[in-house]
């Protein structure tokens, strides 16, 4: 470079132009509110594009010396506030990405946009500029005429091309509660989806006519149904219907302006994995792709004949894949608008899923092994292709947070995020005809809420909210000493586990795992001093260990598919659940060790009793979840409850358990007492809403904390001239 150069110090990236010189930043030409720690971070990460920039040389820049700071809250505040200006997603990052426990890297194109000359050389450069000129005159006047005559010739014939307008997302639906799995018209003018009504009480089928109002219900039925697909030849609306709470699930067919329903076959799902679409039509509309398993194995794929019912197999998981569980496997299929491939997602585990391809004869028989697609640390779903069948749209699920992304469907680059619009989308659907896509947005605000538990003889007081934000707080847990309170939150960006004092002040973020699916449920060991919690990391879900102060989580199982784990009250063993080599409940030495099943102890969500003697555990079963209990070295099972509301809604203590039953119809959701020595159940008090991840009470039995949706629902969103 010559020396008469400056360093560049403009510098443009997307929509965005920063003047290192002057410490601002503008946004297509507007000045955006930046200043402090946040723009020098910024220019440091801008001075070194694609490279690593290590948390220790930020330090050094910003903190020189001996300045003592909070040194990690404020890297980490300065991230967070550059990712809000930016409209920078952590989870599928554009512009910053998170190197865990080394720094960060700037991933966009960076362009210095004018050099800056030295004044001390200006005047030569000028002179040697005029010299060229002269030199090349001659050259240029006999260019001027050939220019011309060119620029006559296709002036007239070719105009620029106008700039695409950007794509824009604007509501279709808007109703109370939640709308999802839209399914499009074979005309595009019309979408069938699912929604559970004005009373957000019970999912039933609903087809709209696009800028119409109200929707058309197609059905009654009290149970719930989901995953519409409407028949190319616009005969039908196949759905899903369940039949029973353990994942037995009916494929139902209605006409498009209702009538009479008929039964083309049942399946089995894992109805709290409901990732779907479930069902998909040929594009000749005589088979219906359904993803199905039989209880406690994969699932898998397979055509039903519309006419015959004829079933016919079209995948089969891999051997690596467990089958003790009927949410891992094969689902979300797609037929390309040729017919000749079937996409869908195969789930490895329970963080970690991938598109695939698999090659069809014109009989729709399998030609081929299925291709993968993606290689993605995430877990997609409701793959949906392009009109010309050149590439796909899926949802994808990476840190706590759903967008929407496109992949060619040749494989030669990667999947690459719908910047403008996707954000929180799921459910994609793309029409035929009219260039349209659909997706559902999501819409939820989780917090954690606080009771009294009431003395004896007297009356509960209603509960209060304690920890919130604008994003998602669940999974509280009081420390043994009751000093402090750890819980889940999505607050900076990703999902992470966080640390508060027991009045709910001074939250500090633990962990820093960026785009890692960190599990839900994090358990304080017997001293206060460490916590346990599961992530997925690379598409491996394990049990991790960090101390209470902070630091670098420690991994302890090797399991691939460990979850839910917790202590034992000794603090030797971390108990936890997976579903290899068989599912049930394992421990392992809380200083790392080999892995021993407990025995018995078929079921998940494991927690030890406070005198060591019992293992509780949760059982799905067909009406839903048992609480059951095994002896610690393993033996025979017995069952306590039967009527749990969720698998994490109960807390053991000395003398009982504290849970929350199945929704009564009359009085609605409560906290309730099971005394274990009287069997006697004492109602605690109401509650508006299910609890959501775990129910947690304080030491001295005074505080009962549990996690609700304050705001929970999904919208459907309209995209027109898609492209």
């Amino acid at each position: 470079m010559n020396d008469s150069y400056a360093r560049p110090h403009l510098l443009k990236f997307g929509v965005f132009e920063a003047d290192l010189r002057t410490g601002e930043l503008r946004k297509q030409g507007l000045k955006v509110k930046l200043h402090g720690q946040p723009i020098q971070v910024l220019a440091m990460l801008l001075e070194h594009p694609g490279e690593l920039v290590t948390r220790e040389e930020i330090q050094k820049k910003l903190w020189p010396g001996e300045t003592f700071v909070d040194f990690e809250h404020s890297v980490n505040t300065s991230i967070n506030r550059l990712r809000e200006i930016l409209g920078d997603d952590p989870a599928a990052p554009r512009f910053i990405e998170t190197l865990p426990r080394h720094g960060y890297r700037f991933i966009a194109p960076v362009e210095a946009v004018a050099p800056v000359y030295d004044r001390r050389t200006e005047a030569a450069a000028r002179r040697a500029a005029l010299q060229r000129w002269l030199v090349a005159l001659a050259a240029i006047g006999a260019a001027v005429v050939a220019l011309a005559v060119a620029g006559w010739f296709w002036f007239g014939r070719s105009r620029p091309t106008p700039p695409e307008a950007p794509l824009t997302a604007v509501p279709l639906t808007s109703y109370p509660g939640s709308e999802d799995s839209p399914s499009f018209s074979p005309d595009g003018t019309q979408v069938a989806f699912s929604w559970n009504g004005e009373e957000e009480n019970n999912f039933d089928i609903y087809v709209k006519v696009i800028g119409s109002e109200p929707p058309l219900r197609l059905t009654t039925n009290p149970a719930r149904e989901f995953s519409p697909a409407w028949s190319p030849d616009g005969r039908w609306v196949a759905f899903d219907r369940v039949v029973s709470p353990g994942g037995k699930v009916a494929v139902v067919l209605i006409s498009p302006i209702g009538g009479p329903e008929r039964t083309l076959t049942e399946r089995y799902c894992d109805l709290l994995e409901l990732d779907g679409p479930f069902l998909a039509w040929s594009p000749d509309s005589r088979w219906l792709a359904v993803a199905s398993s039989e209880p406690h194995e994969g699932n898998a794929l397979f055509l039903y004949s519309v006419e015959t019912g004829e079933k016919r197999r079209l995948t089969s998981p891999p051997m690596t894949i467990p089958v003790t569980t009927n949410c891992l496997g094969d689902s979300c299929p797609a037929f390309s608008p040729d017919g000749r491939t079937l996409a869908f997602f195969r789930k490895a585990s329970f963080v970690n899923s991938d598109l695939y391809l698999l090659d069809l004869s014109p009989e729709l028989k399998p030609v081929a092994e299925p291709k993968r697609l993606t290689f993605g640390n995430w877990r997609a779903a409701s793959p949906a292709w392009s009109v010309d069948g050149s590439s796909l749209i899926f949802s994808a699920l990476s840190g706590g947070d759903s967008s929407l992304w496109r992949v060619a469907a040749s494989g030669t680059s990667k999947p690459q995020r719908l910047g403008a619009i996707g954000a929180n989308g799921a459910y994609p659907a793309i029409s035929r005809r009219g260039n349209r896509l659909a997706y559902a947005q999501a819409i939820s605000d989780l917090n954690i809420w606080r009771l009294e538990i009431p003395t004896p003889g007297g009356k509960a007081k209603p509960p209060e909210k304690f920890i919130s934000s604008t994003r998602k707080d669940s999974s509280p847990q009081f420390s043994p000493d009751g000093k402090k309170i750890s819980f889940w939150s999505d607050r900076s960006g990703s999902g992470e586990i966080w640390v508060c004092d027991a009045d709910g002040s001074n939250a500090v973020q633990l962990t820093f795992l960026g785009g890692a699916s960190v599990g839900i449920r994090p358990r304080w060991s017997p001293d206060s001093s460490r916590l346990t919690f599961c992530a997925g990391i690379e598409g491996h879900q394990e049990v991790y260990v960090v101390n209470a102060s902070g630091g670098s989580p420690q991994r302890t199982t090797s399991s691939s598919y460990a979850a839910n784990p917790s202590w034992s009250k000794d603090g030797r063993w971390i108990l936890f659940d997976s579903l290899a080599p068989r599912f049930g409940v394992y421990k392992v030495p809380a200083e790392r060790g080999p892995a021993v099943p407990v025995r018995g102890a078929e079921c998940w969500g494991p927690n030890e009793s406070p005198d060591g003697k019992f293992i509780y555990c949760v059982r799905n079963t067909a009406d839903g979840f048992t609480l059951l209990r095994v002896p610690t070295e393993g033996g025979e099972v017995q069952q306590i409850l039967d009527s749990l509301a969720d698998g994490g809604d109960y807390a053991v203590v000395e003398d009982g358990i504290y849970f929350v039953p199945r929704r009564d119809p009359k009085s609605g959701y409560s906290i309730q007492f099971l005394n274990t020595t009287t069997g006697k159940i004492q109602r605690i008090a109401s509650i508006e809403k299910l609890p959501w991840g775990c129910l947690t009470v304080s030491p001295d039995r005074r505080w009962i904390l549990y996690a609700q949706a304050d705001q929970a629902g999904s919208d459907l969103m309209l995209v027109e001239n898609f492209h």
